[in-house]
């Protein structure tokens, strides 16, 4: 079934709420009670297995599934309610993931605890250590049912795929396997300078990139990733030609366009202008060389450490003064050059 644009989003919602969480992990254990009731509010089953049990499922599964949560949290939970038709294909792709513990889609119907069958897009996603080890899958089940009502609700949906790409701050393209542009939203005709209409149909490369670079070499990478090859494609920064010649830089997050049997027939891109971004970066980068160059010429030490006492930057007169080459300096390094009975008061002040 095809994954419309608000999924979209909430995959993108739902896998940040995974990294906040994974990020806070020391927190967890105190505010669980609180996270627990958040999850039960929410409107889609939530759930976490580890392999041999869930470790988690929301009140919203057992709402719905009349499953009694003392019953035991093996995988049975799930395949009792699972469509007898899509059991196998929904349990391969489950294994085939599981294997590779890889984050995917999944597509099942589960039945209702009044015996009605509903349409369930799933989601699930890989948590892993520190070390890299894993430990647990989590994911949610999104009810999709009214999803696949009519040609009508199809209608709805893509006039209002056109209303969120005409309110979003990125630059949205559309090429087809020509490089011909068949989508373009308003923040791109807003940096190109042109009117949708002056865009469409077009070919994206002789129009939009500029000169300076190697057109041929983007048109390139534009058909390796139609070959299906996105590796260090899902970003790419290269600069624009807008109408008045401007050139702007442009970070883009790239993927394929499909049809219904899986074949790429062109490619989506969401771009950012970071042009002023970059132009700071390197301002910063100058100025920080200035400084450097600056303060290794002074007749004066100069050091400095960040919040955590742990120096940074060491000129080349401290370093004199103290002993220490600059690599001995850093971090804890410089508190060597302290006298013994003024070190305490220093790191206590």
């Amino acid at each position: 079934y095809p994954v419309q644009d608000e999924i979209g989003q909430l995959v993108g919602g739902f896998n940040g709420l995974l990294e906040a969480l994974k990020q806070r992990e020391s927190l967890l254990q105190e505010s669980e009670t609180r996270l627990t009731s958040l999850l039960d509010e929410t409107k889609i089953h939530l759930w976490a297995f580890d392999g041999e049990r869930y470790t988690f499922m929301n009140k919203q599964w057992f709402d719905f599934t009349g499953q009694n949560p003392a019953g035991g949290m093996t995988i049975e939970v799930w395949t009792q309610v699972v469509h007898p038709d899509d059991l196998p294909g929904a349990t391969e792709i489950w294994l085939a993931h599981w294997a590779t513990k890889t984050e995917h889609d999944n597509y099942f119907r589960l039945r209702r605890h009044d015996g009605v069958y509903r349409d369930f897009y799933c989601h699930a996603v890989p948590i892993f250590d520190l070390e890299g080890r894993f430990q647990v899958f989590h994911g949610f089940n999104l009810d999709i049912t009214e999803r696949k009502l009519a040609d009508a609700a199809l209608k709805l949906e893509r006039d209002s795929t056109r209303n969120i790409l005409a309110t979003v701050e990125a630059m949205i393209v559309a090429l087809d396997v020509e490089g011909r542009i068949t989508l373009v939203n308003r923040k791109a005709c807003e940096i190109l300078g042109y009117n949708e209409d002056e865009l469409l149909g077009q070919d994206w490369f002789a129009t939009c990139l500029p000169g300076s670079i190697d057109v041929e070499q983007i048109r390139e990478v534009f058909k390796q990733a139609l070959a299906g090859d996105l590796a260090g494609l899902e970003y790419y920064e290269n600069p624009l030609r807008t109408r008045s010649g401007e050139e702007r830089l442009i970070a883009w997050h790239n993927s394929s366009i499909l049809d219904n049997d899986g074949r790429i027939i062109g490619g989506l891109s969401a771009g950012e202008d970071i042009t002023e971004r970059k132009q700071a970066e390197e301002d910063l980068r100058k100025s920080e060389e200035r400084y450097r160059v600056i303060t290794n010429h002074s007749p004066a030490g100069i050091f400095q450490t960040d919040a955590q006492g742990d120096c940074i930057f060491a000129n080349r007169r401290w370093c004199e003064i103290a002993g220490l080459t600059s690599d001995e300096a850093l971090g804890k390094g410089w508190s060597q050059a302290l006298h013994p009975d003024d070190k305490q008061a220093v790191f206590d002040g």
